[in-house]
């Protein structure tokens, strides 16, 4: 995927754009760009069955902390 350009719709973007404050800084909108490109990166990756479930998370979470 990392060739794919991942898109986003203006519909996220202008939901994203009114949570923010009504004074904001280049980077901080930046910011936001980057984390709902990731947020839409894995909700693809999801249907596509890349992911793991709540539990598989779990469990190698549980293997890491331990």
């Amino acid at each position: 995927m990392r060739n794919e350009e991942l898109r986003l719709t203006k519909k996220v973007l202008l939901k994203s754009m009114k949570e923010l404050p009504d004074e904001f800084t280049i980077d901080e909108l930046m910011e936001r760009l980057v984390v709902l490109q990731k947020i839409e990166r894995g909700l693809k990756e999801m249907s596509e069955g890349k992911g793991l479930t709540t539990d598989q998370a779990r469990k190698r979470l549980a293997r890491w902390l331990s």
